[in-house]
């Protein structure tokens, strides 16, 4: 990007602005609580903290 190369992924689209926000990964739990059971919930949010890398967990 801009004649830089970076590691990951990830580090390129947070030098372009891309992940500046959890809104999404945050707007997803209280859906997944209508429709999904405690097993399905405790999965949903550790996929979500391994592979997703929000910002500020505690706020999830």
């Amino acid at each position: 990007m801009d004649g830089r190369c970076y590691t990951t992924f990830r580090e390129a689209a947070e030098k372009k602005g891309l992940l500046h926000s959890d809104n999404n990964l945050i707007e997803c739990m209280p859906e997944a609580v209508t429709y999904q059971m405690s097993y399905s919930l405790r999965k949903l949010f550790a996929t979500l903290l391994v592979y997703c890398n929000p910002g500020n967990p505690k706020d999830l």
